[in-house]
């Protein structure tokens, strides 16, 4: 299993995957970390009536995997169940979103679950005026103190529009 501790910057920032042809390379790398972080995009709110557009995949040190949903068939993507009902850590912000476009989709995924979402809520119970970026400085500065003094830096690399959060959710993750 990888190491989840340690986040580096990675040279190529994604792998976008169009085709069925090339699905099952993608996501084998992934199946090695214990940890995936994997965010949605729709073209709504509610999974009855609106379309899942793409699935982005995170693990430590590998480009995010970026799936465009529209070019795939359902059993297309059934590769996407064995990888989702493994044994990794599945790392959401929002997972009750992502989970019901997902299984909307016939898409199967099962624990155990992360929620940066939920986990954001209970650091910040109770505090008023407190941002997602104080709260990321602060546990940044708890933790780099405890692991050996190591420097966290935000990396934002220049992903599809909305895919900004993968890296910074999975560099959070492995950070508490």
């Amino acid at each position: 299993m990888n190491n989840t501790n340690t986040v580096t910057p990675i040279k190529k920032p994604y792998i976008l995957v169009t085709e069925s042809s090339s699905l099952n390379s993608a996501i084998a790398p992934l199946f090695k970390s214990d940890i995936q972080g994997i965010d949605t995009e729709t073209t709504g709110l509610d999974p009855h009536t609106h379309k899942l557009v793409l699935i982005q995949i995170a693990i430590p040190n590998y480009p995010v995997v970026v799936i465009n949903v529209s070019c795939f068939t359902k059993l297309e993507l059934k590769p996407l169940n064995q990888l989702f009902t493994n044994k990794a850590t599945k790392v959401f912000h929002n997972a009750k979103f992502d989970l019901k476009f997902l299984n909307q989709a016939g898409i199967d995924v099962s624990g155990p679950f992360f929620d940066t979402m939920l986990a954001s809520k209970v650091l910040k119970a109770g505090l008023k005026k407190i941002t997602a970026s104080k709260i990321w400085h602060c546990l940044c500065s708890k933790y780099s103190l405890i692991k050996a003094n190591r420097e966290v830096t935000l990396v934002k690399p220049p992903l599809p529009q909305g895919n900004y959060n993968m890296p910074l959710m999975m560099q959070l993750y492995c950070w508490i």
